[in-house]
């Protein structure tokens, strides 16, 4: 929606949405496969995608991430290690301290896209008749 201005006409059930200075700019979405919230020894995983890097690399959900590239999960911001998932190229290899009960190991995984490049995100104005 952010590529959007929104305008919702409540009278006659209509939302309206104007293409803004946004639209067009890539979306990006995690390139690691893992979704996680802070939890009390690191990151507890609560999801990971099918197929993805963390998939393949076995980790699961209620697996925690105790440490990335080294460095103590107590350490490191939520935000940024989030956004650096989505923003981070592919091929850029990222090392995770994974701990479940009393055991840790660590593994690395190889970010790649998940959501294939598509092409416009409208057909050209020409193709809707104007």
């Amino acid at each position: 929606m952010k590529r959007f201005t929104v305008t919702f006409d409540y009278a006659n059930k209509y939302m309206y949405l104007k293409p803004n200075k946004n639209y067009g700019n890539p979306m990006h979405f995690t390139r690691t496969g893992i979704f996680a919230k802070p939890g009390k020894n690191g990151f507890v995983v609560t999801t990971v995608i099918k197929g993805s890097p963390a998939a393949q690399a076995g980790i699961e959900a209620g697996d925690v991430i105790t440490a990335i590239n080294g460095r103590p999960a107590s350490k490191l911001n939520p935000l940024t290690i989030a956004k650096r998932a989505r923003n981070d190229p592919p091929g850029t290899k990222v090392k995770l301290t994974i701990g479940h009960g009393n055991r840790s190991h660590t593994v690395t995984i190889t970010l790649h896209r998940l959501i294939p490049k598509t092409g416009r995100l409208a057909p050209e104005p020409s193709a809707l008749g104007s």
